[in-house]
């Protein structure tokens, strides 16, 4: 690496940055974040297939720390926060509204052992209608998978 770690959250601002392995679910993911002085943090989630670690982490910062900017510019009270998730390859890329290519599934995994990992979705898992929200995730990526034949 170029610079530690330490110094790549002082470079970008950060509170925490928190990596997550599970290698049942085959899952390598980096959440930052930002700065939760407006509130907590709330960004989105990127698969990405980075070509180093160092790369994966650089981005996690950089997403994040933009997610405070467009919470504050908007005047919303939320902190940046964003989850970068390492895959091996492009699942499929999507260019100007049409599939460019894509590449099939090696192992497909439920896509709850992907948000058990995340602390963020641990009230999915409390209540009944949790469950609910689960099995209608899992049936879109069912959907994409078959939509672009995954």
């Amino acid at each position: 690496m170029k610079k530690s770690i330490f110094e790549y959250m002082d470079k970008y601002g950060h509170e925490q940055l928190v990596f997550c392995r599970d290698k049942k679910a085959g899952l390598k993911a980096i959440i930052a974040l930002h700065d939760t002085t407006l509130g907590p943090a709330a960004g989105g989630t990127r698969l990405w297939a980075y070509d180093s670690e160092e790369d994966a982490i650089v981005d996690a910062l950089r997403l994040s720390q933009g997610m405070t900017h467009k919470y504050a510019a908007a005047g919303i009270n939320l902190g940046g926060g964003k989850t970068v998730v390492i895959i091996e390859s492009p699942i499929y890329e999507i260019e100007k509204g049409k599939l460019t290519s894509s590449e099939k599934i090696k192992q497909k995994r439920p896509v709850e052992d992907y948000l058990k990992r995340l602390g963020w979705y641990k009230h999915l898992f409390a209540s009944g209608d949790g469950a609910a929200v689960i099995k209608e995730l899992q049936r879109v990526a069912d959907e994409n998978i078959a939509k672009f034949n995954l």
